[in-house]
C-alpha cells in the first residue's frame, strides 16, 4: 500500500512538472532570435501556442492509440473506455481544464 502511494505521488509530481515545463521551455527557446555570421532570424511570436500544440498532439495520439486498443484488444485494460469512466473523467478533468 505504501509503495503504491509512493509510485502514484512520484508519477503525479513528474506529470505536473513536465506539463508545466513545456510552455516555459518553449518560451525560453523561441523568445530569442537566432543569429549566425550572416544575419539574424527574428524571434517566434507564439511560444505558448506551440506548447499547446505539442501537448495537444501527444494527448490526441495517446487517446487514439488507447481507443484502437479498446476495440481490438482487451477491453478491461482500456483506460479511456474501460471500467469506471465517469470516475476517471472526474479526476482528470480538473487537470485538463487548468
Amino acid at each position: 500500500q505504501l509503495l503504491w502511494r509512493l509510485k502514484v505521488a512520484t508519477a503525479t509530481v513528474i506529470f505536473c512538472l513536465s506539463v508545466s515545463a513545456v510552455p516555459i521551455y518553449n518560451k525560453l527557446v523561441f523568445a530569442q532570435g537566432v543569429c549566425d555570421g550572416t544575419g539574424c532570424l527574428r524571434k517566434y511570436p507564439y511560444p505558448v501556442a506551440t506548447a499547446f500544440l505539442q501537448l495537444a498532439l501527444v494527448s490526441l495520439v495517446l487517446a487514439l492509440v488507447n481507443t484502437i486498443g479498446h476495440f481490438c484488444c482487451d477491453r478491461n485494460q482500456s483506460w479511456i473506455f474501460g471500467p469506471h469512466f465517469r470516475y476517471k473523467l472526474r479526476h482528470v478533468a480538473p487537470v485538463g481544464i487548468l
